[in-house]
């Protein structure tokens, strides 16, 4: 679980938990489902460490095939993944495959 803070200086009516969260409460979710308030800037805020590191993940989105290198470095880098030293040999294309899940 992730808690997240009201910051908005309101009360919310959040019906899916079937509750009001008052101005500057926590509210306390799956860690999976973090991202869908706090990318509301200025409403909720990450209050746990669980809920800073879903936020800061989620909030990278991984480029498309065609972005630039630059694009793939900082998802790959912002996500954990690698190093940015340990991709400066590579090309777009190799970041691309090397960190794009396989199907299948």
């Amino acid at each position: 679980m992730a808690q997240i803070r009201n910051v908005s200086g309101q009360d919310l009516d959040v019906p899916w938990e079937d509750r009001v969260v008052p101005a500057g409460e926590v509210l306390e979710l799956d860690e999976r489902d973090v991202w869908s308030y706090t990318q509301q800037e200025g409403v909720w805020e990450p209050a746990d460490e669980a809920a800073q590191t879903e936020h800061d993940n989620r909030g990278l989105r991984r480029p498309r095939g065609g972005d630039t290198r630059e694009a793939w470095v900082a998802w790959v880098v912002g996500t954990g993944q690698a190093a940015e030293d340990e991709l400066e040999d590579l090309g777009r294309d190799q970041i691309r495959d090397l960190f794009t899940p396989q199907e299948g």
